[in-house]
């Protein structure tokens, strides 16, 4: 079609081809009917791609959705998983986990927080859990057998099997007994 032969719909004895020379592709719902939709499919029965006019964009596998597109943005459904980074590029948005959002990861512009909303505790669970300043210095150590408490990188108490090792001075304030 096309002078030139610009698109060529083929078959080549094994294989089908729509081979185009110039310009875009184009596969368009034209009659301006939004309720018709375009649908490929990798099998018979089977979508894999659904195109709806004034809607969604959906992307099957084997025949079941697993993301669409909506007015407010994107639904995926299953695992979702990444090979590079995750990335929110506003200080409004938040990884929310939980039925109720009950877990929010988020940065609001100057600060940032690990929020539980929910019934229960926050756990952290590990044999080595660390909490560290920005230069990677420990400010709280626990381990399976012990917790430990630092001061400027310098450890300063530390629990042992038989109570605790406190290097310094211990300084009480206030009335106390």
């Amino acid at each position: 079609c096309g002078t030139g032969n610009d698109l060529e719909i083929y078959h080549d004895g094994s294989n089908s081809y729509l081979g185009n020379a110039t310009g875009d592709i184009i596969i368009e719902n034209s009659g301006g009917n939004t309720s018709n939709q375009i649908y490929i499919r990798g099998k018979t029965g089977e979508n894999s791609i659904g195109v709806h006019g004034n809607g969604q964009v959906e992307l099957y596998y084997d025949d079941s959705k697993k993301f669409e597109t909506y007015s407010s943005g994107s639904l995926i459904t299953g695992n979702c998983k990444a090979t590079g980074d995750f990335r929110i590029e506003n200080d409004t948005g938040k990884i929310e986990l939980g039925a109720s959002a009950d877990l929010q990861l988020y940065h609001d512009g100057s600060h940032s927080y690990i929020k539980d909303n929910g019934t229960g505790a926050l756990k952290l669970k590990g044999d080595d859990i660390r909490l560290e300043d920005s230069a990677g210095n420990n400010i709280i150590k626990s381990t399976a057998t012990a917790a430990e408490l630092y001061y400027d990188g310098t450890k300063k108490l530390e629990t042992i099997s038989t109570g605790a090792n406190i290097t310094g001075g211990i300084r009480l304030v206030g009335n106390n007994a």
